[in-house]
This record gives structure tokens, sequence and C-alpha cells, in this order.
């Protein structure tokens, strides 16, 4: 319908996904949907029935051309079976039969009162069934609703849903004479007709969107033509912008540079001129104005224009319960000759409202590439911006971690629980940020070194790993590397089964080592740093790598409990002192016999 390249966010939702699921919200206009022949004139029944004779032939044939209704049948109305007539005495009853035939009906014109002012055309005519059969769809909407409302109190059982009330009330309209249904449906376009669309001039084959979808809101996106991006100014600074990483200094400063262009100010004027000449035609009360960058977008400096109307604080039409925007021809809104991308907010009630504000607070927050925005229905004074609404859209990366915080704390709305979720992935995030950077280090420190020593003590240690072993040995020994610092310890203990597949972890001044990190699947090797003997004492199963495993950072709720199987997993002790004399006979006995002591004199690495 618009001619939108990638990057512009023509499929922005700014109402959200939550489902309506009241089915008196339904609109009208769903309630039966226009063939798709439903442009000409007559149209080609084909009817198969049981008749009996020619003269019941015929009296099907006249009732048929007499249904107000433009479809032969439809799903909720079911034509009254003609009865058989008597036959005269002495003749033999002809055998039913199942006969097919076409059958041309030219559908009832409705005489359409004079169009008021501001009508561009009657909208029913003889040639214009598709308008009848909408106008129909809400006549019979209408009649059901003012039937249900108009039962006096009491009438409904207690207990009684809307489903039922609205099966009862169909099945009264049902009961009507063609007469009544014929009136009413003349009343009703009376009423409608001269307030379908504003003043304007009809185009065949033009959409009216007051027609396919009442609404009380529509979100238009417009392009920009390509010529408006070919100036160096929008195309250097636009280059630059995508150079820079979004939301950054840098990139704030050069925004501010863009925006102060003669040429993006003269789009944005323009802009906003057209939308409050729009504003009288199409009776808005809420008006959001918004000129983002297309960050998405290859062309340099491409930006679009947003706009919500919605008409909150209008007044319904009296045959309506909420007011609605009278948008009318889609030709009538272009802009720089381009046609605008429209998505339309039909919900009725709580969601209606729910969603209308959504829409007008997607265009306010702070969005990374945001130009310019204007609005005279603003958060947090006319109504509350949900803190859902800035996650979502935080989630979607519209906009930035910092811009999500301000919003939050601007709203006032679940201001805690939304905080701590931004403040989480923030701390996350710069964790793996800085593990990245931790890993490249690594690498670039193994790169120089030559080699290691090799200790005839640890290979003895490391037989018992042997894949021959496992499923044999009850428990393993750990290996403890003593010496003074800087002699490359700890770097020895993680070169001997790999630096990715080892887990390391600092146990100084604690009580037991923390394995919530670990992975089996993923390290071979755990090497503890900075371990005292009492530390070992107090944790001998997690030592010994039995076959049973260990449960870990235990407490009265044993809530951060975790658990882990170490059988087969060799453990590397890395530690300045290993003095045994000041611990008891048992607990120095036990060290002796469970663990493969290698004490350190020189460094580990060779030159």
């Amino acid at each position: 319908m618009s001619s939108f390249e990638e990057g512009d966010d023509w499929n922005w939702d700014p109402w959200g996904n939550d489902p309506d699921c009241d089915p008196s919200t339904v609109p009208p206009d769903y309630l039966l949907q226009p063939s798709a022949s439903a442009q000409s004139q007559n149209v080609e029944v084909v009817e198969k029935m049981e008749l009996a004779t020619p003269v019941e032939l015929q009296l099907v044939q006249l009732v048929t051309e007499e249904l107000p209704h433009p479809r032969a049948s439809s799903s909720w109305e079911t034509p009254q079976r003609v009865p058989m007539l008597p036959l005269k005495d002495g003749q033999t009853p002809p055998k039913r039969r199942r006969l097919s035939r076409k059958t041309t009906i030219d559908w009832p014109t409705a005489q359409s009162a004079s169009p008021s002012e501001g009508a561009c055309s009657p909208s029913v005519s003889k040639t214009n069934r598709e308008d009848y059969n909408k106008l129909y769809n809400q006549a019979k909407w209408f009649w059901v609703k003012q039937w249900i409302d108009d039962r006096p109190q009491g009438f409904w059982k207690k207990g009684v849903g809307w489903a039922q009330k609205y099966h009862q009330a169909r099945a009264a309209f049902t009961s009507l004479s063609t007469s009544s249904k014929q009136e009413h449906l003349k009343n009703w376009q009376r009423n409608r007709e001269g307030s379908l669309q504003p003043p304007g001039q009809e185009l065949e084959g033009d959409n009216d969107f007051v027609q396919t979808a009442r609404v009380a809101c529509i979100a238009t996106e417009f392009a920009f033509p390509a010529s408006h991006f070919e100036n160096s100014d929008v195309r250097d600074l636009g280059l630059q912008l995508q150079a820079l990483e979004m939301d950054s200094e840098p990139y704030k400063e050069f925004l501010d540079k863009f925006t102060s262009l003669p040429s993006v100010k003269a789009d944005w004027d323009a802009f906003r001129a057209f939308c409050e000449h729009k504003v009288k035609e199409t009776k808005t009360t809420e008006l959001s104005m918004a000129l983002e960058l297309s960050t998405h977008s290859e062309t340099p400096g491409r930006y679009h224009a947003h706009a919500v109307w919605s008409v909150l604080r209008g007044k319904p039409a009296p045959e309506e319960r909420q007011p609605r925007l009278y948008f009318g021809k889609l030709s009538a809104w272009r802009f720089n000759g381009k046609t605008p991308h429209v998505t339309v907010n039909s919900r009725q009630g709580r969601q209606m409202a729910k969603g209308v504000n959504r829409g007008h607070a997607y265009l306010q927050v702070r969005k990374s590439g945001q130009l310019f925005a204007e609005t005279n229905w603003s958060k947090g004074e006319a109504f509350v911006c949900e803190s859902s609404w800035v996650l979502q859209w935080w989630q979607t990366k519209k906009i930035s971690t910092v811009a999500a915080e301000a919003e939050v704390l601007e709203n006032r709305h679940r201001v805690e629980s939304s905080l701590k979720q931004l403040w989480f992935h923030s701390e996350k995030t710069k964790e793996m940020e800085v593990k990245k950077e931790q890993e490249k280090v690594k690498k670039k420190l193994d790169t120089q070194l030559k080699g290691y020593r090799v200790y005839p003590l640890v290979n003895k240690w490391k037989a018992q790993y042997m894949p021959g072993q496992y499923g044999k040995r009850l428990r393993f020994k750990f290996l403890v590397l003593v010496g003074d610092s800087c002699l490359g310890k700890t770097q020895y203990a993680v070169h001997l089964f790999g630096v990715k597949s080892t887990y390391y972890t600092n146990c100084q001044n604690v009580e037991s080592p923390n394995l919530s990190g670990f992975e089996r699947n993923v390290h071979k090797a755990i090497v503890l740093d900075e371990v005292d003997p009492v530390m070992v004492i107090k944790n001998k199963a997690l030592f010994q790598c039995n076959v049973e495993g260990v449960r870990l950072q235990e407490s009265r709720c044993q809530q951060s409990a975790i658990w882990r199987w170490l059988y087969f997993v060799p453990i590397i002790v890395c530690t300045n002192s290993w003095e045994l004399g000041r611990l008891p006979y048992d607990d120095s006995n036990w060290l002796q016999k469970n663990s493969e002591v290698l004490h350190l004199r020189e460094q580990t690495w060779l030159e």
C-alpha cells in the first residue's frame, strides 16, 4: 500500500498483543464477510432444493426475491420452508426429487435519504452491494445489543452468560417479519449516511477505513521520498551514525547535529502542519507525533514519521457506545506523494483505552534514533505508562538499558521489580564482556610461554585418572602444589588439563569451595587456589571424589544448597603453605594418605 524499505518501522505494534476475548467487542463487520463477486449487480445463485410441483418452485422464487438480506442463505438466518400445496383428488403425488437450477436474483435496493452535508456519495446503491452488506450487519448487530440492553430487570436468570443472551437476542431478530427488518435497515442507513467519511473526493477503488473497522484509534507511519536523503549533509552524518554504537556519547552528539540540519527541520515542520490539518477532519482529540531515524535501513540518514490519532475524550454518536475516528479515504492521507502504512486499534472497553495509551507512549519514550517528538496526551499525566510496555520495547531493542531505567523511574509503575530486571541484565552483560576480555588475555599469555616442566610425581598422580580406572576405583587422591608466590603454581595446574576444560575458583577465607559454576560435561578438572588445610578437613567427601556425590552450601532451609557428582574428576590444590603439624593427628594422617604433595622450589615454566 505504501513504499517502505527495510529498516522502516512499518510493522510496529503500538497496541501490544494482549488478546481481547470478550465476544461483545467483536466488530460487526466481522459477522459476515462479503464474497469476492460482490461487486456485480446481479448474483448467480445455485439452489438445490427438494421440490414437488412447478407451483412450489414459483413460490420459492417469489419468496427468495423478497428477502431483504443480500444473500439467499446465511449461517444465522434460514428462510422458512414453503409448505407443500395440496394436490387435486385422484392425482398421484409425484415422486420427490432433488433439482438443481440457477436463479438470477436482482437484490432489492434500500431507498437512501438525501446525503447530509459532508457525505461524498450515498453509501448504498444498486451497484454498491458490499456497503449494503456491511450496513445490514451493523444494523443487525446494533439491534441485538439494544435488545439485550432493553430487557427489564430480572429478565435474565442468575448465571446466564453473554453467549446465551446473544443467542436468544439473535433468535428474536430472526423471528422478525421481513417488513420490520427492512424498516430497521432503512432507519439505520438514514442515521449512518453522511457520517461515513469527511468531505473529500471519492475515488473508484479507494479504501474507506471507517467502513471496514469502527475504531477509536489509528496509528500511521509515513515514509519520505529518496530525494530527501540525497543531501550531502544528511548522507555524511548518516554514515557516521551507522558506524557508531547506538546510545553512546559520540552517537548522541552526531544525532544532535543531524537534528539541527535545515532539511530535517523542514520535514518535521511540514509533517506537523499536515497532522494539525488532519486533526480537524478526523475529529481527533489526542495526537502524538514523532520523527525517527530508520536505524536498520541501508540508506544513510533515512528517517520516517509516526503519528497516533485517538478520540478518547470525544463524544460518541447516539447509536454507539464509544467515539470513533472519521478516517475517510486513504488517498486523502498522502504526504509527500506517499500513502501511509495504517495500523488500526479495533478493541473496545478497557482494552481499547489501554491499547491507545500504549500507542501514544510508544512515540514518547526515549527511543534510539528519535529526532523529534510532540504530543498533547502526555504519559505520566494523562495516563500511566506501564513498566511492562517499557520492558517489551527494551527487549526488542527499541530503547537502551539506560533509557529504560529512566523511563521506569519517571513512570512510577512497578519500579522495584523492573529495575531489578534491568540491573541484573546489566551486571550479567558486563560480566560476559569481562570474561571475553579475560579469554583474550589468557590466549595471549599462553602463546608467550614455551612450555612447562615435567614432574614425575604429577605423572604418577595423573595415572589414577586413566580411562581404564573409571568404574574400578572407589576414591581418588588430590594433588597439592606448595610453593612461594610467582612460581606459576596456578598456571601450571590449569595447564595440566587445558584452560577451557578446567574449572577455577578461589578459596581464600571460605569454609567450602564454590562449585556452583562447575559442569561435569564441560570441565575435566578443578583447580582450588589459596586453600587452607582446615578447609580440606571440613570437606573430606568433596576431596575424596567418591561415587556418592557431595552436597555443598547447605543451610537450615537448604535454599541455596547444590549437589555435585565429582567422581573421576581431578582436584588440584594450590597454596603457599601446607603445614600439617598444627592439626590433630587424625586430620594430618588423613591428609597425608589422601593427597600427593609437590613442593616447588623454582618456576614451573621453561624460558
